[in-house]
Formats: structure tokens, sequence, C-alpha cells
């Protein structure tokens, strides 16, 4: 059993608002009040836990199906060769992606690509 001094240090630290919501739910039993609180720690644990698997899934889903779409982009004629894409989609984004993946500047300008300048960024904190 918790001790009377224990729930009192660790309604101190838990906001009045936030811990009169389980007070409320525990009909005034601070002891419950704490169960209830600890019980959503928990399962909010749990959520994040899933929440983390389902986005690594749907990244390397993305990912997949990104690198077939890019690789199967037709060419791109430029005027000293032609642009040939592959499934490095993040380096050589095809069309409409490029757009997404290398925003024009909001006062106009030239675009940028975002792969590089996180790469050049990368390469000179490794000089440092």
């Amino acid at each position: 059993m918790v001790q009377a001094q224990t729930i009192v240090t660790l309604a101190k630290h838990i906001t009045g608002a936030r811990f009169e919501t389980y007070l409320a739910l525990a009909r005034n039993n601070p002891y419950d009040a704490l169960a209830l609180y600890r019980w959503n720690m928990e399962m909010s644990g749990a959520l994040q836990e899933a929440l983390g698997v389902a986005e690594v899934f749907l990244r390397n889903a993305l990912d997949a199906e990104l690198r077939i779409w890019n690789a199967a982009q037709p060419p791109r004629p430029m005027p000293t060769a032609t642009l040939v894409y592959n499934e490095e989609w993040v380096q050589l984004p095809a069309g409409s992606l490029y757009a997404i993946l290398n925003p024009a500047p909001r006062r106009g300008g030239r675009r940028f690509s975002t792969y590089d300048d996180a790469r050049t960024r990368a390469e000179e904190r490794s000089q440092r």
C-alpha cells in the first residue's frame, strides 16, 4: 500500500488540473486516482511503442514504393546529357517528387536541394 505521504508528494508534482481529472474519476480517492494515473502512463507508453513500430513499417513501405516509382520514370533530356532516374529517390528525385523534396524559396529565387544541403552540413560537422 502506498503511504499517505507518498500520495501527497506525488500529487504535488502532478499539476492540479491534471490530477483533478483522475480524482474526479476516482470519486476523490487519491489512491485510486494515482492508480488511474499510473494506468494512463502505462497505456500511453504502450501506445507510443506501437506507434513507433507502425512508423517504421510505414516509412519502409513508402521507401520501397518510391524506389520503384522513381526508377520507372522516363529519362529527362538535359542540355548536356540525359538524366536517367534510378531507385535513389532522395538523391535523384524525378518530377513532382523533386518539387516536394526541394521546395522553392517563399520569396522566389532558385530551388535548393534539401538532400545536398543536409549532406553538406553533415560533412562540415564531421570536419570540425
